[in-house]
């Protein structure tokens, strides 16, 4: 299990810092950690073959190939935001990325809608 973080600021205002990234994104990989240590216990209790890592790379879609391929991954199961038009756009999709560029079987779920 892999996660990355989502980027803090903007790529477009790149001189304007709002919060300590590096302060934000130790917290939000720490937090991170535990919550895929969590889901991956439950998973090891079912005798499942669980790997979890803390990735920070500019490229998410890049981190999740590189790291599927070095750990000879059996699956890559991911979520997906469901994004469509002009936020697709401007946003692009990782999940996109990994599917068109994997040699690794891929699961994808569509993250719930937030209320």
């Amino acid at each position: 299990m892999v996660w990355l973080p989502e980027y803090v600021g903007t790529p477009y205002l790149p001189h304007v810092e709002w919060v300590d990234r590096k302060r934000v994104l130790e917290r939000m990989a720490g937090r991170a950690r535990e919550n895929l240590d969590e889901v991956a216990g439950r998973m090891r209790d079912r005798d499942l073959r669980v790997e979890v890592a803390v990735a920070e790379d500019a490229h998410p879609a890049d981190a999740i190939l590189r790291f599927a391929q070095a750990e000879e991954a059996d699956l890559v199961a991911m979520g997906t935001h469901g994004r469509g038009g002009v936020a697709r756009t401007v946003l692009g999709s990782v999940a996109d990325k990994v599917v068109r560029s994997s040699s690794t079987p891929l699961l994808l779920m569509r993250a719930p809608e937030e209320s």
